[in-house]
Order: structure tokens, then sequence, then C-alpha cells
């Protein structure tokens, strides 16, 4: 894992020039930051996407709402005015009463102010959806962190999340090192370290783990297929695109969930128990249960040794919980990881 060594690399868009992708950016209604995840095209109108807790303050936003960049949080003295980059256009709700697989929000850019698609990070996403995958290297360029690599540590996430609001279940989701995200990070595009290919939106993070959304299902989201844009420089003069673009393949079900498409494994000679459903059919069946014990936050699809384990994911080092814990379910190895309490990275 690599960051920049300043501890706010990415908070200024550079002080009322060309804005970029990876900086910050907020509702003008609250005194916050998070960041600009890229530029994205719908219908032939560019916007830039990030998360609803950003854009559209955890739910309570009305379309239409002025967005700053950077966020008000960054300004001097904190919480001042900053200028207005974009209007709020649209975002998904966040569900406290069933599950989510998607926090995010467009708005669409003021005329008169110029934006790149390019990332502050050094470079430019592509607009070609890569699948998670364990062991996938990624990175992304964030309003805190900056630049940061890792792997994808599990994918088939799902994770209950403390917002203001109260506590919302995410699933589907991709997990990656707590330091690969850090607060005011929210929004950061995941993408691949080699091509840029998009594969995640981030949104939370605890004391061992961030997690992101797949950017397949946040790309479709908004109707008439919305894709990211890949021309280096654009300055706002209207509300159509300039420039061309290419459109992203849309992810499968079954590319999302990737534990489905494995082929399920029979006992070996040995004796030795081994899994034989898919590990997706299996995550459904059993996380529920689990998230029912106090202290378990969460379940994923992890891996060792080539092979895929059930992840738990636990809230602090308990002992008495991970002695409650089954050694195997269904004949996957069960391996418990501490990940804290897992919050939005907005920073406010």
């Amino acid at each position: 894992m690599y960051a920049f060594a300043n501890p706010h690399p990415q908070a200024k868009p550079g002080g009322g020039g060309t804005l970029q992708c990876g900086t910050s950016t907020g509702n003008d209604l609250e005194c916050a930051a998070g960041t600009i995840s890229c530029v994205v095209v719908k219908g032939g109108v560019q916007y830039f996407l990030s998360n609803n807790h950003v854009f559209a303050r955890e739910n309570a936003a009305s379309i239409g709402e002025r967005i700053d960049a950077p966020g008000r949080y960054d300004a001097h003295p904190k919480c001042a005015q900053t200028a207005q980059s974009a209007t709020l256009s649209d975002f998904q709700p966040i569900s406290f009463s069933g599950n989510n697989t998607i926090d995010c929000a467009i708005a669409r850019p003021v005329a008169g102010r110029a934006y790149t698609c390019a990332e502050a990070g050094g470079y430019t996403p592509s607009s070609t959806v890569v699948s998670p995958a364990v062991g996938l290297a990624v990175k992304k360029t964030g309003r805190t962190s900056g630049l940061t690599t890792g792997s994808i540590q599990a994918i088939n996430v799902t994770i209950q999340v403390q917002y203001t609001g109260g506590v919302a279940t995410f699933v589907n989701q991709i997990m990656t090192p707590a330091t690969f995200i850090r607060s005011g990070d929210s929004g950061s595009l995941m993408v691949t370290q080699s091509g840029n290919n998009p594969v995640g939106l981030c949104f939370a993070g605890g004391s061992g783990g961030s997690f992101a959304n797949p950017i397949g299902p946040v790309l479709q989201r908004f109707r008439d297929g919305v894709q990211p844009v890949t021309s280096s420089l654009i300055t706002r003069r209207g509300s159509r695109v300039r420039g061309s673009f290419r459109r992203v393949a849309a992810v499968a079900a079954c590319a999302v969930l990737v534990g489905a498409c494995r082929a399920a494994r029979t006992p070996g000679a040995g004796g030795e128990a081994h899994a034989v459903k898919p590990m997706a059919h299996v995550l459904e069946e059993r996380t529920p249960a689990l998230l029912a014990m106090p202290g378990v936050v969460g379940t994923a699809e992890g891996a060792s040794a080539g092979r895929p384990v059930f992840v738990v994911l636990i809230r602090r080092d308990d002992p008495e919980l991970k002695r409650s814990l089954p050694a195997r379910i269904e004949g996957y190895p069960v391996e418990v990881r501490v990940v804290g309490e897992v919050r939005p990275l907005k920073t406010r």
C-alpha cells in the first residue's frame, strides 16, 4: 500500500483552475467533503459521479441542490463558502430497512467551470469495466489520501454500515485494506493498476477494512446507460457532450457474483470436507443467521492458497465470539477478520 506523504494532497481542485477528478467536493448545505469519482455521460449530458452521502446528504437532499468543489470542510476558514461546481441531478436512496448495493449520486457541472476527466493521481480511467476478483491489483485517487494502491481482499461482501440516519446493509460489495481509503475519500473511483479500468466506487471503511460498490450496478442505476468519459479535458460551455466516448459493457450478475460462476468441488480421497455448493449460494443462505449474532457485521468470500474461504467480519476482537463460530461452513474454511465499526468515509 502506498500513499502520498502530504495528508491532504488532493483537498483543493486547483484554486479555481481546471477541476480534476479525485479531488474535494461536497453539498453546499453542509460543512463536509468527499471526492469526485469521475465524469460520466447520460443521454448526451455529462455529470460528476460520487456517493449519495457526499452529494445528497444521506437521502436528505433535493434535486437541484448546489454542489461545491472543494467541499466546504476544506474552505479557509473551515466551512466558509467555496466555488460551485455542479447541481445535484439524481441519487440512489439509501435503504435502512432492506439491502443496498450502491451509494451513489450524479451532479451536472455548471456552465463556465473547466474540468478534466483525468484523476489528480496522474491517470485517466478507461471506459472498460472490470469485475472484482480476490487478489486484483487496484488503485484510487481520493481527496484525503491521494493515490493509493492495493489488492482486493474479498468479494461478495455483505457489510453493515453505520450512517448518521441508522445502519444500512450493503450486499455484493468489494473489500480492500483499511489503508486504501481514509475519511474524505468517499466517492473515489477504484480502478485496476494496469489499464485504469473502473472496478468500484469507494464509500465506507473501518479499522480493519474499506469497502466499495461494484461499479457496474452504479453505472446501470442511472437510466439511458451512464458511461465514463475518457477525453482528457472539457471546458463547460453548455449541456451537451463535446468529444467522443466509448460505451461501458454491462456487468452481468454472474460477473458480480464471481463465486456463483465457480465450479463446485467434491470430497477428496483423503476424507477432508470440501465445498459442494457455490460460495455465493452459501453466503446467501448463511449470512442472515450470522448477522443476528452480536458483534458480527458482515460476511464475504475471500481466498487462501487459491481456494475460496468463508469470511466472517466482526466489529471487535472478541475471543468468545470467535470460539462460537464454526471452523467450516458447507465445506468452506472460515476466516474471521476484525473490521471495526464501518462508517461512510466523508469528512465532516
